[in-house]
C-alpha cells in the first residue's frame, strides 16, 4: 500500500510517499497537498525533517527504498556520502565513482533523485562553484545549502 502525506517546511510544502514501511519519495511542492493516507514511517520522517529544517538534525535514520536503475542507485548512494554542510561538484562525484568521463550521466541521475534532502543532491554544485539545477528549484537549493552552513555541525 502507498501512503502519502505532506507538511509545510520553511521552504515550501514537502510531500512524502511510503511503501512497505519505507520512504520512496520526498519532493517539494509549490501548493498544499491533502494527505491521502499517512503512516508511522511518514510521521517519523516528517518529525526528522522538521528537526533538520530547525538546524538540529544532520543525519536521518528512517528507512528509504531507492527506486531507479542500478546506475542511478549507485549515484544516489554516492550522494549520501557528502557530509552535512559540504558541497561537491558533479565532476567530483563522477571521479569518486571511478567514472570521470560520465559527468553528464551522473548529473542526469542526480536530477532523477526521488528522495530530496535525505539523498542530498542539493549539496552538488557546478565545478565553477555556481548552483545549478535542482528539482526543488535553485532558490531552495541555495536555502538548503545556507541552512546547513548555519545549522548544527
Amino acid at each position: 500500500m502507498t501512503y502519502i502525506d505532506s507538511f509545510l517546511s520553511p521552504f515550501g510544502h514537502v510531500v512524502l510517499k511510503a511503501e512497505n514501511d519505507q520512504i520512496i519519495s520526498i519532493t517539494f511542492s509549490d501548493q498544499s497537498f491533502v494527505s491521502e493516507k499517512s503512516s508511522l514511517v511518514i510521521q517519523d520522517a516528517i518529525e526528522q525533517l522538521k528537526a533538520y529544517f530547525s538546524g538540529v538534525l544532520v543525519d536521518f535514520n528512517f528507512p528509504i527504498e531507492l527506486q531507479g536503475t542500478p546506475f542511478q542507485k549507485e549515484v544516489w548512494q554516492e550522494l549520501q556520502k557528502i557530509s552535512y554542510g559540504m558541497t561537491l561538484s558533479y565532476k567530483e562525484i563522477a571521479i569518486k565513482m571511478g567514472k570521470a568521463t560520465a559527468i553528464r550521466a551522473v548529473a542526469t541521475a542526480i536530477s532523477k533523485n526521488p528522495i530530496l534532502i535525505v539523498i542530498p543532491c542539493h549539496r552538488v554544485i557546478a565545478s565553477n562553484g555556481n548552483l545549478s539545477g535542482y528539482s526543488g528549484g535553485v532558490a531552495r537549493k541555495a536555502q538548503l545549502i545556507n541552512l546547513e552552513k548555519n545549522g548544527k555541525k
